[in-house]
């Protein structure tokens, strides 16, 4: 009988010399996948030819984005010398990735996709501020809005304060958000700080994706979506102090406090209630 004892360490040798894919797992977003698409786009420039596991929920994007599509490998493209990467976020600015990293793969691999350069070209207002609200599954899931979930009103009105503090006060509000029936209901209060536009300018993700990378001026909250956002509008526009940020990202991790935040940003540290949500 044949003996299969050293066909597993056989095999770990072999990969180890193997182009490198980080395994990914199902249901991972955007936003998250945009990181480890630009881990490997960083690496491919050094000459490893790193690639990331596709997923369903994120493969729609590539239509948006051609130049992800050399780091993408379905499960069937993957060899069995490829190395196993297990996933790690690589999201962390100033560890995991730099500004410069961060300049290249914008302008190389999303802005340089027509379409969807097109479409943040039709989003552009500067006399606009854009302020990006995350609800999803973040509040309609207990075990997420426990982690994520905290007094967005509060922290929106203390950023948009902040906003009009440092640039004045915009010409426009506009509010881009996976749940626009909440934000009418509780944001009403921003008309009294400029006109307000509920919803983007086109409608569905890749038009909120382009309405935010268009903004010049920009409040968002604790997502990655947002973050995204924030760093191509920054790249884009030259103005990355003119966003503001939650120091909130999720409350088991770092002390609750986000690590992706660009240096600058401007964050918004506390808020006079606390970051729980009210009742």
């Amino acid at each position: 009988m044949a003996d299969h004892s050293l066909l597993g360490p056989l095999v770990n040798a072999v990969r180890r010399h193997g182009d490198p894919v980080t395994w990914t797992f199902p249901g991972v977003n955007l936003g998250n996948f945009l990181y480890l698409w630009q881990h490997a786009a960083t690496a491919r420039r050094a000459g490893v030819r790193e690639s990331v596991l596709l997923q369903d929920s994120v493969e729609p994007w590539l239509e948006v984005f051609p130049a992800l599509r050399e780091l993408s490998r379905r499960r069937a493209q993957v060899r069995p010398w490829d190395r196993r990467v297990l996933e790690h976020d690589h999201s962390e600015l100033g560890v995991d990735f730099t500004l410069a990293d961060l300049d290249a793969f914008v302008h190389e691999r999303l802005l340089s996709a027509p379409g969807f350069a097109d479409a943040v070209e039709r989003a552009t207002d500067p006399g606009e501020l854009v302020v990006n609200v995350r609800r999803g599954d973040y509040y309609s899931v207990p075990a997420f809005r426990a982690l994520y979930g905290f007094d967005q009103d509060g922290y929106l009105r203390a950023a948009v304060a902040g906003s009009v503090a440092a640039d004045g006060p915009p010409r426009r509000v506009r509010v881009v958000s996976d749940g626009l029936d909440w934000c009418r209901e509780h944001l009403g209060w921003l008309e009294d700080v400029a006109p307000t536009r509920f919803g983007s300018i086109d409608e569905g993700p890749l038009g909120d994706l382009a309405q935010v990378c268009a903004a010049t001026r920009l409040v968002i909250t604790n997502s990655s979506f947002s973050y995204w956002g924030a760093y191509v509008s920054g790249v884009r526009s030259g103005r990355p102090a003119s966003v503001w940020a939650p120091r909130l990202h999720r409350r088991d991790i770092n002390g609750g406090r986000a690590w992706q935040l660009h240096p600058a940003w401007q964050v918004v540290d506390e808020l006079p209630g606390g970051w729980d949500e009210r009742p």
